[in-house]
């Protein structure tokens, strides 16, 4: 939702600039650096809480935590002039590295946990499910009047 909705979000700003625009691009890097990630998640961690427990618990309270900041100040970082772009792309940067090193651990624990065959199928729909229907879904909501930018980050 956040790499196809904010850039389109950012073009109702009247200030927007394509630099702006470009600024979003950083923040997909992590998903492409996961393998220098991977050691770091599988080799780090506390016994007493597991090896991939220890990095999905504090990794999902750090997105939780960082979507229900975002929720309440990410409509007026795009609607001031100019839009807070850098600022919302370091912050949307945190959030997506500590998603991908959450994908990391949740794709080693099902791993460990699933057949082969079942691990891929869930992910391999899961992920062409949310990644289909995110941003459609939110802005035929948001053309609806449903719902807005706050929204869509808090039911993150």
């Amino acid at each position: 939702a956040i790499f196809g909705s904010l850039p389109l979000l950012l073009r109702q700003n009247p200030s927007a600039t394509d630099v702006d625009q470009s600024h979003f691009s950083i923040v997909g890097y992590p998903f492409t650096m996961k393998f220098l990630i991977a050691p770091l998640v599988d080799g780090i961690y506390f016994a007493r809480l597991g090896r991939r427990e220890s990095w999905l618990l504090p990794l999902q309270l750090l997105s939780a935590s960082m979507l229900v900041w975002l929720a309440s100040h990410i409509a007026p970082m795009l609607e001031s002039s100019p839009p807070e772009v850098a600022t919302l792309s370091r912050l949307l940067f945190v959030l997506v590295s500590a998603t991908a090193a959450g994908d990391i651990a949740t794709d080693a624990w099902a791993n460990c946990r699933m057949s082969d065959s079942r691990a891929s199928v869930c992910q391999a729909l899961g992920l062409t499910v949310g990644i289909q229907a995110s941003s459609a879904f939110f802005f035929f909501l948001k053309g609806k009047g449903f719902v807005d930018v706050s929204v869509l980050f808090f039911a993150m």
